[in-house]
């Protein structure tokens, strides 16, 4: 399968809306509800933002999903890593492994030294890719385990 990272554009924006509100998506990625006024503005920011990197997931041309890291802070070099697959079929596919390793080679660009992560306590899929990819916890608020990982810049 071939795994590309491209533009978030419009397709994307479109798409997400989709993914996100299904049930058991919306559910995993902890994503609350949003107006679309609300969601247009969030698009529209994107192309002014220096604290955002967004890229839309490609597998073979296909749209499924979308990655990047928010809160960037090039002074402290930190930033959050989130990611989610919106097309069911491709899920347990492998390519939460290409995401992570696409987003860090994104915080090496831009400098950054720890990536933190926030995850729903029963997603267990994906708490168990993070611990394999080196996060630990290192706080737990509701249902929801704070990971970071330090890198080696």
């Amino acid at each position: 399968m071939n795994i590309q990272f491209v533009e978030f554009d419009e397709r994307f924006f479109l798409l997400s809306q989709k993914w996100l509100n299904n049930s058991e998506i919306k559910k995993l990625t902890m994503t609350p509800d949003t107006d679309e006024n609300d969601r247009i503005a969030w698009y529209e920011s994107l192309k002014h933002r220096e604290d955002y990197y967004i890229k839309g997931i490609l597998a073979d041309d296909v749209p499924i999903g979308a990655v990047g890291i928010k809160h960037i802070n090039r002074v402290s070099g930190t930033g959050e890593y989130w990611g989610y697959i919106g097309e069911k079929s491709y899920i347990g596919k492998g390519i939460g492994k290409e995401m992570m390793a696409a987003m860090y080679a994104t915080a090496y660009a831009l400098g950054l030294n720890r990536l933190t992560l926030k995850v729903a306590d029963f997603n267990i899929r994906a708490c168990r890719l993070y611990e394999k990819q080196g996060f630990v916890e290192t706080a737990r608020e509701d249902h929801v385990i704070v990971m970071e990982k330090i890198l080696n810049v």
